[in-house]
């Protein structure tokens, strides 16, 4: 996604996500056969793959894999999307060897030097925790909220909608 609708794209993205709640409700609804409402949900899934097949692998993905091929390749088809000629046959690509500037045990002893790092990870853990436990408690707990079920999902994608804008 070009850089200029990239917020955009993850806001479709987002409200999509929200639209899901209210059409899987009115699937359940309408579809009373659990087969045929596998079967509508099978579809829909297959239909929002055929995307994938059609993206631009990103160059780092091949830069790890050191592919040095489809790394230009990558970066021509980019360049074109985002309208910027590039002639990759002149481009010399460094060394793609892994050099990190510590090793993992260093990178330890960095807690051990600066305890402050091992209060903030802690921190930003149970931060990560908490709102996990608290989005999947609202996800999986609106058919408790409201006495319908399909007003549940509806609520759901409500607020999921909400929190996207």
């Amino acid at each position: 996604v070009p850089s200029r609708f990239r917020n955009y794209f993850n806001g479709y993205m987002g409200i999509a996500w929200s639209l899901g709640y209210p059409i899987v409700a009115a699937l359940g609804y309408l579809i009373k056969d659990w087969n045929f409402q596998f079967l509508s949900v099978a579809v829909s899934m297959l239909l929002a793959t055929i995307p994938a097949f059609f993206m631009i692998e990103s160059p780092r993905f091949y830069a790890i894999k050191k592919d040095v091929t489809n790394i230009k390749y990558s970066i021509q088809k980019l360049a074109q999307l985002n309208g910027v000629k590039i002639d990759v046959a002149t481009v010399d690509l460094l060394d793609l060897e892994d050099k990190r500037e510590q090793s993992a045990i260093q990178q330890l002893k960095d807690f051990i030097q600066y305890p402050i790092l091992i209060f903030e990870t802690l921190i930003q853990m149970l931060t990560w925790f908490l709102v996990a436990i608290s989005y999947y408690g609202f996800n999986f707990g609106w058919g408790s909220l409201v006495p319908n079920v399909y007003l549940g999902y509806l609520l759901a994608g409500a607020c999921e909608g909400v929190t996207v804008l």
